[in-house]
């Protein structure tokens, strides 16, 4: 999108010599390393004005990609970008693939691949928790982690193969319950570091909360109290949301994709049905499913249709108790029966 500043980065052994074929400093001297030098951009072309700019050189290998890496930095409009790429692809740059950068940077041996990844997760990272895991994994803390693990390993195959290899020459035995007690504590923190992971799967796409339940409970109405924000309509007529509809939410840092599915009940609309299939689908694909029932009238067939559904979907599953400001008309035994053992919770979506 279009901004303040554009920076155009180019790597490799070609880059200053592309960079200053469609660059031309103020001074007219070349370029100082890692200093920034106002200049003027130019087309490669027929040597028009193209953009006042700013020009970075990074010689390898003390650059991203331990390649010569150059940067300039223009207006970030989209003409003014356009006209700069042109510019340096004309002078025999060529557009980089997606993740190229980080791809170099890695075959170049100065990140390895959970620091790659990390790069990735810190670019698309939509809380400042998620951001937290990605820069700590960028500083290296699995990739020290898994170090210490091989090296560890490798000193324990080395002790065995020698107490196999030079049994004539009085090498000591290992002593097997040592062994043990290491394998053990290798096994402790390879087991942390894969329920880690999971955890770091979560905060990377995020937790998907699927509200489901039957039409008129007030889905949509928590969906709005839980993002702050009129985002569903909400009316007094039943089965007013037709579609999903899909919100990210930040709770305690962990990103959530709050889902607001169609009331579940049998219909014959045919627009309607649609999305209550979509409704199932939702509830399929969630990781935790928030099943909402409205306190101020009895269970009816349609509730516990969802309450099958949910089941039978085998999610975590919160029974919401909503709209519990009014007076109560469902008796806690059939809501027990109907949710069996599942956690519920008392709401008022509005307040």
């Amino acid at each position: 999108g279009p901004g303040g500043i554009g920076i155009i980065r180019i790597s490799g052994p070609e880059a200053l010599r592309i960079a200053l074929s469609s660059f031309q400093t103020n001074s007219g001297r070349r370029p100082r390393h890692r200093v920034a030098t106002l200049g003027r951009l130019l087309n490669s072309e027929d040597g028009s004005h193209v953009d006042e700019a700013m020009l970075i050189y990074m010689p390898g290998p003390r650059s991203y990609t331990r390649e010569d890496v150059v940067e300039i930095s223009c207006h970030g409009g989209a003409a003014a970008i356009r006209a700069a790429l042109r510019s340096v692809i004309n002078a025999g740059a060529r557009q980089a693939e997606p993740g190229e950068f980080t791809l170099r940077a890695f075959l170049s041996g100065r990140i390895d691949l959970a620091q790659a990844e990390a790069v990735a997760d810190a670019v698309g990272a939509r809380t400042d928790l998620t951001l937290k895991v990605a820069q700590n994994q960028l500083r290296g803390a699995l990739s020290n982690e898994v170090r210490t693990l091989r090296a560890q390993c490798l000193n324990l195959l080395a002790q065995m193969e020698a107490e196999v290899d030079f049994t004539e020459d009085d090498v000591p035995p290992l002593v097997r319950s040592e062994l043990e007690r290491q394998l053990l504590g290798i096994t402790e923190v390879v087991d942390r570091a894969i329920e880690g992971s999971s955890q770091g799967i979560l905060l990377r796409n995020g937790l998907r909360l699927a509200i489901v339940g039957s039409p008129n409970v007030g889905k949509s109405s928590l969906l709005n109290s839980l993002l702050r924000v009129d985002r569903a309509i909400v009316t007094d007529v039943p089965g007013t949301t037709r579609d999903v509809l899909e919100e990210m939410v930040s709770l305690d840092g962990v990103p959530v994709v709050v889902v607001d599915t169609a009331g579940i009940h049998g219909t014959t609309d045919v627009v309607e049905a649609e999305g209550i299939e979509r409704s199932k689908r939702a509830l399929n694909e969630a990781d935790l499913i928030l099943f909402v029932i409205d306190s101020s009238r009895s269970l009816s067939d349609s509730d516990r249709e969802v309450a099958e559904l949910v089941h039978s979907s085998r999610r975590p599953v919160l029974v919401v108790l909503n709209k519990v400001d009014l007076p109560s008309r469902c008796s806690s035994d059939a809501i027990e029966e109907m949710v069996r053992h599942t956690n519920v919770v008392s709401a008022c979506a509005l307040s």
